[in-house]
């Protein structure tokens, strides 16, 4: 399958291809190649290894773009010289079948999506707990124009003197500075671990009469910040 009228500048749009495999039990090979100048240089990848008859017949976005294998493990590979990723003018897919009975493998393809690449890192800062040993950290990034977040610990607002941020702290980072409040753990546990997991009727452990365990321990602050809590 080749389409040579396309026209993809792939360094200025990161794009996504869109294809479903059928008859996934005679699928031997499948690979992906793109075009410059005609075919006289090429980039292909091999697409076998992103097991797409586990899809079962779904459609699947494969990532096609020079910063990025559209396969883990699975990177392009040239073929002649002077590939230009800003002049890519065709796409070919090639599938390879293994003898046998049943339904040859078949490709479709549904389009090629662009998105403009990204020519900026995004960072999300997060830390942990409500100490007061990230003020430093947190004028820091005040200073240079960046909000954070902080997961804080309800009971522990009111022990300042156990190196936690008192609520006038917090409050000074989520209304003066910007920074959004996540909800902690009271224990440190992990929210989705076995044993915070509602439990039938009768069989928690933690004593007889005990349906069911908190999935997330309850904050004594309001709620309402977009990280789930806020410090008033």
């Amino acid at each position: 399958m080749t389409n040579d009228a396309v026209r993809l500048n792939l360094l200025r749009n990161n794009a996504s291809l869109r294809l479903r495999v059928t008859g996934p039990a005679r699928l031997s090979g499948l690979r992906l190649s793109l075009s410059s100048n005609n075919w006289a240089s090429a980039e292909t990848a091999d697409l076998t290894a992103a097991d797409l008859s586990r899809a079962g017949g779904q459609w699947a976005g494969i990532p096609v773009s020079p910063a990025r294998d559209p396969v883990p493990g699975a990177g392009w590979q040239a073929t002649g010289p002077g590939f230009s990723w800003g002049r890519v003018d065709g796409i070919r897919i090639t599938v390879t079948a293994r003898p046998g009975s049943g339904p040859a493998p078949a490709v479709s393809v549904a389009g090629v999506t662009l998105r403009t690449a990204q020519n900026q890192g995004r960072l999300v800062f997060m830390f942990a707990d409500g100490y007061q040993s990230i003020l430093p950290a947190a004028a820091y990034l005040h200073r240079s124009g960046m909000p954070g977040n902080i997961s804080v610990v309800g009971k522990d607002v009111d022990w300042p003197n156990f190196g936690y941020l008192t609520q006038y702290q917090l409050a000074t980072l989520q209304n003066k500075w910007g920074w959004d409040m996540a909800n902690g753990t009271q224990d440190g546990d992990n929210a989705v671990s076995p044993e915070l997991v509602p439990v039938p009727a009768g069989r928690d452990q933690s004593g007889p009469g005990e349906g069911r365990r908190p999935l997330l321990h309850v904050r004594d602050r309001d709620s309402g910040s977009r990280a789930g809590l806020s410090i008033q």
